[in-house]
């Protein structure tokens, strides 16, 4: 498959840059990330369901090298369960290689967008058994919501071509005045000679003193509705310019977390996602959390609460116990200007556990 040249001359002055920086120390790290749960779901006037899942489970490795103020980084990342990919063929999830500086960050290949990652800290719940949107009862969402609660869009998801997107030239700022700032280009598919339609990201955020704040935009100019090669695979039928106004205030015993998405579609009806969360460390091992998330002219417009408690059962080992209630508010409006009539309600209980780990040997 061809790729755009202006993204083949940026892969090569990064590989250029980085073949200089690695020298003194080089360091490898194995890590992972497991995640299992078994949950039993009640849909209104439907089926009872009880099924075993992993959540975005995944397995990496990192290998990097530094030599005074310049670090390069390579990451390949694998998923080790169905469902990583909405668009892809394979179960890569991130594969880049990154270069960091005083002047900031720059990386280059398939890796998470800013915009996921804002929101993806503040859901208590991301990449639990509570975490998925999908299904009849969700009004058969034009694309799986795979990773974030309720009232986190798709862009936020833990899935290839949605929130983990190739060909992505990403910056981030060193920290200036509590300040960092993001901005990356994602070149789009050069197959057929046409040229490849290019997606846009930026976004800044303010961090101190259990402040947080920010705002992140996503550009995108084709979906896959109408060129089956674009960059992402959110359920969105055009072009959409997706805005997410994020902040939050954490202590160590307690924090509050919140998301605003408006995105404008063209051609379609404006969607709007409202999240919240909360969480309570109750001690040094258990902690209390709580998201409820309200969506508006999605295929799946409605609330939905969220609540859970966490063990931490030892270093790495977590274990949880979690419930959500969604209810679908009527006539619903779909992307393509219809209206559905009342969805189901949904209640879901979930058992889980999560273990992540990370092994680093130094060269």
């Amino acid at each position: 498959m061809m790729r755009s040249t202006r993204f083949i001359a940026a892969g090569s002055v990064l590989a250029m840059f980085s073949m200089q920086a690695v020298a003194v120390e080089v360091g490898a790290r194995l890590y992972g990330d497991l995640r299992y749960s078994v949950g039993h779901s009640d849909v209104q006037d439907g089926a009872d369901d009880t099924e075993f899942s992993s959540n975005n489970s995944h397995l990496g490795v990192a290998l990097s090298g530094a030599e005074g103020d310049i670090s390069v980084t390579g990451v390949y990342e694998l998923g080790i369960d169905a469902g990583n990919t909405t668009n892809g063929s394979d179960d890569t999830r991130q594969a880049y290689l990154s270069v960091g500086s005083p002047f900031g960050s720059l990386a280059l290949g398939q890796l998470e967008t800013a915009y996921k990652r804002a929101g993806q800290q503040l859901d208590p719940f991301y990449n639990t058994g509570v975490g998925t949107i999908t299904g009849t009862p969700f009004g058969n969402a034009g694309a799986p919501v795979l990773g974030p609660g309720f009232g986190l869009s798709a862009l936020t998801s833990d899935t290839v071509d949605q929130g983990l997107v190739a060909d992505q030239v990403a910056y981030k700022s060193p920290t200036i005045a509590n300040l960092t700032g993001n901005a990356a280009i994602i070149f789009g598919d050069d197959d057929g000679g046409d040229g490849g339609q290019e997606d846009f990201g930026v976004g800044v955020e303010y961090a101190a003193d259990g402040i947080l704040f920010g705002v992140q935009y996503l550009d995108i100019r084709s979906t896959v509705n109408g060129t089956p090669s674009a960059n992402f695979n959110a359920g969105l039928p055009n072009a959409t310019k997706a805005t997410r106004v994020y902040g939050g205030y954490a202590t160590e015993v307690w924090g509050l977390g919140a998301s605003w998405e408006p995105l404008e579609i063209e051609g379609a009806p404006d969607r709007d996602y409202y999240f919240l969360s909360g969480t309570l460390s109750l001690n040094d091992r258990t902690r209390l959390a709580a998201s409820l998330g309200y969506v508006e002219n999605v295929p799946f417009e409605g609330q939905s609460l969220s609540l859970g408690v966490f063990y931490d059962v030892f270093a790495g080992l977590e274990a949880y116990a979690a419930a959500r209630y969604s209810d679908r508010d009527e006539d619903a409006i779909l992307a393509n200007g219809f209206a559905v009539a009342d969805g189901p309600s949904v209640g879901e209980l979930v058992l889980g556990i999560n273990y992540q780990f990370s092994l680093a040997e130094l060269f």
